[in-house]
């Protein structure tokens, strides 16, 4: 259609072309709330959807004045109009959209995902408060047992919840405000076996990566199911400052597992390094050993 065509190329004179749409078809049916929810692209979207995506949100507050329940549609994969603007960090949007289906936001896409995963991977902050705000006061409203910290806690299809993603992304503003809401979080592990405490190796600051490490030691020794402890991961990804934090926690077989399994060993070798990395740990590390381990790989 037409106009789905101007809202989605980002058109200025998008807004006058739907209101021109709307007034239109109001003179010719008295029911033209069909239009705006059960009309549909070639690709599957519709124009609220298209105008979320976008975020138009003088055309999103449009389109929900003329059918209020068009934000309650599905696109392809599971997307709703609110999964996208979250993506997109369109705050505004999602204001308009939660003020009309609130419940959207337990929606889950195709992965598993909620506006809350989607907002806290793309670090908009603004976003996760102004959602977690929403949560409270639907369930005030509506005098429901089921509060922010549930939808915190909430994973996906992998197992990741939103604390798993932002961590993952270097997001620490975001990954805080999470982390405090459920503390006991860090000892979560995905279905790949990774901990909060991988996740902020791989982007994280030395102090946010101490954080999560005093809150759950035990998590230095978890393998992943790429055989990666944390401190792999912070190898892997160049993390210097998680890695210079970590290695005076580790034994030096610890550390020349690690370094081992970054360099992809053969299976065969896969034994002998879990049980080097299931040692105790050694708080005496000295920085001699850490340079042997080095020149070792």
């Amino acid at each position: 259609m037409q106009v789905q065509t101007w809202i989605n190329k980002g058109i200025q004179k998008a807004e006058l072309v739907v209101r021109l749409t709307i007034s239109t078809i109001s003179t010719m049916t008295a029911d033209h709330s069909s239009y705006q929810s059960g009309v549909i692209d070639d690709d599957g979207w519709t124009s609220l959807q298209i105008a979320a995506r976008r975020g138009h949100d003088r055309v999103v507050e449009l389109l929900l004045a003329q059918d209020p329940h068009a934000a309650s549609a599905v696109g392809p994969g599971g997307w709703t109009a609110l999964h996208l603007a979250a993506v997109g960090g369109y705050d505004r949007v999602v204001d308009l959209l939660l003020a009309r289906s609130p419940e959207l936001m337990n929606a889950r896409i195709h992965d598993g995902r909620t506006a809350l995963h989607l907002a806290a991977r793309g670090g908009h902050e603004r976003m996760v408060n102004l959602l977690l705000a929403s949560i409270s006061k639907q369930a005030k409203e509506q005098e429901s047992k089921q509060d922010k910290r549930d939808m915190v806690a909430a994973v996906d299809n992998h197992g990741l919840t939103a604390l798993h993603l932002a961590a993952g992304k270097g997001h620490e503003r975001i990954a805080e405000r999470l982390l405090a809401l459920r503390p006991e979080l860090v000892q979560v592990v995905d279905s790949a076996s990774n901990t909060i405490l991988h996740e902020a190796c791989k982007r994280c600051s030395r102090g946010f990566v101490e954080k999560v490490f005093d809150m759950h030691q035990p998590a230095l020794r978890v393998l992943n199911s790429s055989l990666q402890s944390p401190f792999g991961v912070a190898v892997i990804h160049g993390n210097e400052a998680a890695q210079e934090l970590l290695q005076w926690h580790l034994s030096f077989d610890q550390l020349r597992a690690a370094f081992v399994c970054c360099k992809r060993s053969p299976d065969d070798k896969i034994t002998s390094l879990r049980e080097l990395v299931e040692q105790p740990l050694s708080m005496s590390l000295h920085r001699d050993v850490v340079g042997t381990v080095w020149r070792y790989v």
